[in-house]
């Protein structure tokens, strides 16, 4: 899969479905700029250093997806406006502030990181549900993958779950 077959849905689209399309990519961009700007916040807190290389690891994997994204962006000729995404970037705030509301409390701050990588993990399925109904539509399959998109965030962010749940039920 290429981005320039990812143009071409995005540019054969009429207008009204390129406006969701470009808000469903602004959507899963706006959460792994959220994941990045915030874990990295973080990422030297002394009450995170147990899980540190995950943390590090979803670090560098949403980095490289912004890349992707921004790359795509430059190709469709879309300028993301990241105000669009205040409802979700409100809402992670809230998810991540109780973890840093409770990080010296191992138990909670795991609790709270799973809500906060969950409600992520969830926008960006969805968006990327619609994305594969849309470019199906226009002859374009997979564009999820395209994307590195996967069912969930990242594959760091699945190991990290992983790692919490864990940690919860010792």
């Amino acid at each position: 899969m290429m981005i320039s077959q990812a143009k071409n849905v995005c540019l054969n689209a009429t207008n009204d479905i390129q406006e969701y399309v470009n808000e469903h990519l602004l959507s899963i961009y706006c959460v792994y700029r959220h994941l990045e700007e915030r874990l990295s916040e973080i990422d030297m807190n002394t009450d995170f250093a147990d899980i540190k290389p995950a943390l590090s690891e979803v670090i560098q994997e949403s980095k490289g997806i912004i890349k992707k994204f921004q790359q795509l962006f430059l190709v469709i000729k879309f300028q993301p406006e990241p105000e669009k995404c205040n409802l979700i970037v409100k809402q992670l705030d809230d998810y991540f502030a109780r973890v840093q509301l409770r990080s010296w409390h191992k138990l909670t701050r795991n609790v709270n990181l799973l809500t906060y990588f969950q409600y992520g993990e969830n926008k960006v399925y969805l968006s990327s549900i619609f994305l594969k109904e849309i470019s199906n539509i226009y002859g374009m399959s997979h564009v999820d993958e395209l994307l590195g998109i996967q069912q969930s965030v990242t594959p760091a962010c699945a190991a990290i779950k992983y790692k919490l749940r864990r940690q919860i039920n010792q």
